[in-house]
Parts: structure tokens; C-alpha cells; sequence
């Protein structure tokens, strides 16, 4: 078994300040970017997390769900019209 006191993986530093400056990219981006590049964003990010859940539900936790299929199908003619 491992050890109850020991102490946890950390970052290292370069990566936490990629991360951070990153993170205020994101944050700043609604600020100071055009509406168009707003909406690209926007779409990237709502794909990203429905690709991390998907990888989530049929990678780690091997369930197999098959109402993605008809999700994906009507989230792509909604984004064409």
C-alpha cells in the first residue's frame, strides 16, 4: 500500500505558468477578440468537453453509449444551418 504522509506530484514550473497564462488567454479573449473568432472559441471549447466526456465514459470507464451517435448527428445539422 502507499503511504498515507506522502506527498502529492506537482507540476513543474514552466508547465504551471504555461498553464496560467494560458488560462488568462481564455478568460481575456471575450475582451479583446473579434465576434467571429468569439464563436470559433466558443464551438472549440463546447467540442472539447464533449470529447473529453466522451473519452471519459468509453476510455476509462469502458461503458459503450449509444445515444452519442444521434447527438453527434444533430449537433453537426444544427452547427451546418
Amino acid at each position: 500500500m502507499s503511504d498515507a504522509h506522502a506527498p502529492l506530484e506537482t507540476l513543474p514550473r514552466s508547465l504551471k505558468i504555461l498553464l496560467g497564462t494560458a488560462f488568462l488567454a481564455l478568460a481575456a479573449f471575450p475582451f479583446v477578440g473579434t465576434d467571429y473568432y468569439l464563436q470559433m472559441v466558443t464551438r472549440m471549447m463546447i467540442l472539447a468537453i464533449f470529447a473529453m466526456s466522451l473519452d471519459l465514459l468509453q476510455g476509462v470507464t469502458g461503458l459503450v453509449s449509444l445515444g452519442h451517435a444521434p447527438t453527434l448527428v444533430w449537433l453537426a445539422m444544427l452547427w451546418h444551418f
